[in-house]
């Protein structure tokens, strides 16, 4: 989970620079920040799902 949480914060990050550089309406922002704090939690939390054991080029 510590990984999926980094990229999440470099998106949030890099997404946050691209808002202050560009004007965008107040709904985009939230949606931006949204969509990346919650895709970062889902990815790791599907890293979970993985089976240890299982071979990856299966």
């Amino acid at each position: 989970m510590m990984a999926a949480y980094i990229i999440g914060g470099v998106g949030i990050g890099f997404s946050a620079i691209n808002f202050l550089s560009i004007p965008h309406p107040t709904w985009m922002i939230v949606a931006g920040l949204v969509a990346f704090a919650g895709g970062a939690y889902l990815g790791g939390e599907m890293a979970l799902w993985r089976d240890p054991d299982k071979e990856l080029d299966e």
